[in-house]
C-alpha cells in the first residue's frame, strides 16, 4: 500500500516557501495578531497544517481550507491511487464572479 503521506511529503518539499516568504515581505504582509511577516517555519507549519485538514477530512468531493493566503485543496481523481489529488497555493489576489 502507498503511504498516503507521500503527497504531502512531497509537496512540502517541492513548494517555494522562501517566495512565499519573498513575496510576504515585500508587500508587509502580516498574519493576524502579529507585527511581522512570518517566518519559513512558520509558513511551513500553517502549510502542513492545512494539508493534513483537508488529506484527513470526511467530508465528500472537492474540498479546500485557506487561511494567510495559503489554500489546501483535496480533489477528486479516480485515476490517482489515492482516489484524490491534494494541492497547495499561496494566492495574492483573485476573483470571481
Amino acid at each position: 500500500m502507498i503511504n498516503e503521506n507521500v503527497k504531502i511529503k512531497d509537496i512540502m518539499s517541492e513548494f517555494n516557501f522562501s517566495k512565499v516568504r519573498k513575496i510576504m515581505i515585500f508587500l508587509n504582509w502580516t498574519w493576524c495578531n502579529s507585527v511581522k511577516v512570518p517566518t519559513i517555519s512558520e509558513l511551513k507549519n500553517t502549510a502542513l497544517r492545512l494539508l493534513t485538514d483537508v488529506e484527513n477530512s470526511n467530508e465528500r468531493g472537492y474540498i479546500c481550507h485557506s487561511t494567510g493566503g495559503f489554500s489546501a485543496s483535496k480533489v477528486p481523481n479516480s485515476d490517482s491511487p489515492f482516489g484524490y489529488n491534494l494541492c497547495l497555493a499561496f494566492t495574492i489576489e483573485s476573483w470571481e464572479e
